[in-house]
């Protein structure tokens, strides 16, 4: 890094660094014992140390006491040159190799990039569940209910469900025949971090903003809340229909796409809440049902049809309501 052969490396796991040495390293692990002993560093005597060689590189690896693989060390070969590798490390270990074994700061990074993993692991986990109870509920229109994993339980390395999930979708009404509302509830969490699971979940359903739920009732009421939020069914058509393509575990670590993309027409959007979605950035659902980000300028462009006809329906909508309510059209 400090040459600058490498970039930061951020939150990546060192073990899985794109470097020869280290993918050649990683295949030690998978080796029988009479593999390791032909690779010995015979001349460091205290501990085992092995030769990692590919190409021009050079390493040293050890295993612990708990069968964790370190590489050490690493360098060039340079035949006979006093600066080759493997004699600068057997000099610099005549008086013990411990100077080359992994520090505190070492131990604590691993532990760290262990739990990041098993995060990772869990997040996916907790998405393909979200991702097949929706399906689930819109296929069997039934309510669902799925275990939520929610924590992780380090001494086991295994993940706890602390928390239900129930999804249930329903028709918009007759007024809306092509929309859907998604319901979810929250139940039986016993956790501190109940807003954190929340997200996670909202999160989990692709082309959905955060700021597009509502929730009934209040947070600050006794009852169980639930958060809806509207979609076209067209959405979530497009979520069943991925998943019968790659399936959920695929679509947890990678989300289909179903929000922007480069639409030729502009678009009709419900007043209330666009100013937010152009300052803040958030998603705007048009009457036709697209979800986007409303960050180009819609002059210039014919308007959507599917929205012009939506918007149509709107108007037809209220002059019959403002007929039945007045006994006459409004001007």
């Amino acid at each position: 890094m400090s040459s600058g052969n490498l970039a930061d490396l951020g939150s990546i796991p060192l073990s899985q660094i794109e470097h020869p040495l280290i993918a050649k390293a990683n295949r030690l692990l998978s080796m029988s014992a009479d593999e390791l002993m032909a690779l010995k560093i015979s001349a460091v005597r205290d501990r085992l140390w092995y030769r990692v060689k590919i190409e021009q590189f050079r390493g040293a690896a050890h295993i612990d006491a708990n069968g964790v693989l370190w590489l050490c060390a690493a360098g060039f070969r340079r035949d006979g040159d006093r600066d080759d590798f493997y004699k600068s490390f057997e000099r610099l270990c005549v008086n013990g190799s411990e100077i080359f074994l992994p520090t505190e700061s070492d131990q604590k990074r691993l532990r760290l990039e262990l739990l990041l993993e098993f995060e990772q692991r869990r997040l996916a986990s907790l998405r393909e569940r979200v991702i097949e109870a929706v399906v689930t509920a819109f296929r069997d229109r039934r309510t669902v209910a799925v275990e939520l994993p929610t924590d992780l339980d380090e001494s086991r390395q295994e993940f706890r469900s602390t928390a239900m999930l129930q999804v249930d979708i329903s028709d918009n009404g007759p007024d809306y025949p092509n929309d859907l509302t998604i319901s979810i509830e929250i139940i039986n969490y016993t956790g501190p971090k109940f807003e954190d699971v929340l997200l996670e979940v909202q999160d989990a359903m692709p082309g959905i903003s955060r700021s597009d739920w509502d929730v009934v009732p209040d947070m600050n009421s006794s009852q169980v809340p639930s958060w809806w939020v509207v979609v076209p069914e067209r959405w979530i058509e497009a979520v069943c229909a991925d998943y019968v393509i790659r399936g959920a575990p695929a679509m947890a670590v990678d989300p289909p796409d179903l929000t922007d993309g480069s639409g030729v027409w502009c678009h009709i959007v419900m007043k209330e809440g666009l100013t937010e979605a152009v300052v803040v950035g958030c998603t705007v659902r048009a009457l036709c049902g697209r979800t986007f980000h409303p960050v180009r300028d819609p002059d210039g462009r014919d308007a959507c049809p599917a929205c012009v006809a939506a918007h149509a329906r709107i108007q037809e909508i209220e002059a019959a309501r403002r007929m039945a309510r007045f006994g006459t059209e409004a001007p």
